[in-house]
């Protein structure tokens, strides 16, 4: 077979959240690499985004995280039509020959429409199922619940291939969509071993207590991190465990209702929200894909 004079080139596209930001992405975008694909994103602009060369990184501004549901709809409809341009950009810049989509919200398989006619699959990165997070920030299931199921089907029925995370997330597709079982995978979002490297101690992050216990991730409603906090007050409070420290690292938009329920519980001072803790630009794991992915290349040029 004769081989093509460039490597498949993969279009990404994931919400409104940066690569940075994005473990599973990131993942995504590392086995693109080290199997000799070439890899575009388009995400949300963040200053850490730049700590993964190798791919062609295409950024959109927005404006400060939302609260309101006017809000949600504006950062969405510009994170929307933002990531349109760019896709429309790179296409007639240099076409490329497949595009991923990753839900939530189901919004996106609108963008890759029109690629879709051109031949390009369509891939959906199934990893949230948007109605049942509008119900857990909303309580409610009214109309926006109802559109939003809708644009799952119409997720659902656009993608060639559909992947997600867990079983339980495949069932459901599955009966709700209509989608024959063959055609979802199950990928799922654990670290990867081989790239999880000893780090010097934060002993700030214990606040002078003698244990730590920390929560790492993003802080949404679904989360229930208002939870987490009740059962802190509880170990304080009535247990009398004042030797431990909890840190709740990583944002969303819960991060500051729940430092003000800290205060509320009079646990403030056992507990605190430190964001995102700094990463090394130079991660030794980044380098090693890159290696992995020149020799990939080089192996399918000769042939």
């Amino acid at each position: 077979m004769r081989s093509r004079a460039k490597p498949f080139r993969i279009l990404l596209i994931v919400e409104n959240v940066p690569l940075a930001r994005d473990h599973r992405l990131q993942k995504q975008v590392g086995s693109l690499l080290a199997h000799g694909y070439r890899v575009s994103v388009i995400c949300r602009r963040d200053p850490d985004n730049g700590a993964f060369p190798g791919i062609d990184l295409l950024e959109y501004d927005l404006p400060g995280d939302a609260q309101s549901k006017a809000g949600f709809i504006r950062e969405y409809g510009i994170s929307w039509t933002s990531a349109a341009r760019l896709a429309l950009k790179s296409f007639v810049s240099e076409p490329f020959d497949a595009i991923q989509i990753s839900g939530t919200p189901d919004i996106y398989f609108a963008i890759a429409a029109p690629f879709r006619l051109l031949g390009r699959p369509l891939i959906l990165d199934q990893r949230d199922l948007s109605p049942e997070l509008y119900e857990a920030r909303y309580g409610k299931r009214d109309r926006i619940y109802r559109t939003l199921l809708r644009c799952e089907r119409a997720s659902y029925r656009a993608a060639d291939h559909i992947i997600t995370v867990n079983e339980t997330l495949r069932t459901t597709i599955a009966r709700r969509g209509g989608v024959p079982l063959e055609k979802i995978t199950v990928v799922g979002n654990g670290p990867r071993l081989s790239h999880c490297e000893p780090r010097p101690p934060l002993p700030e992050l214990k606040h002078g207590k003698r244990f730590l216990a920390c929560w790492v991730g993003m802080m949404n409603p679904q989360d229930s991190v208002d939870v987490a906090l009740q059962a802190v007050a509880h170990l304080v409070h009535t247990h009398n465990r004042t030797d431990c420290h909890f840190a709740f690292i990583g944002e969303g938009d819960t991060r500051a209702s729940c430092q003000e329920l800290a205060r509320e519980l009079g646990i403030d001072q056992y507990v605190s929200f430190p964001g995102w803790l700094p990463r090394s630009r130079s991660s030794a794991a980044w380098p090693r894909l890159m290696s992995d992915s020149n020799r990939t290349w080089k192996r399918s040029s000769r042939r």
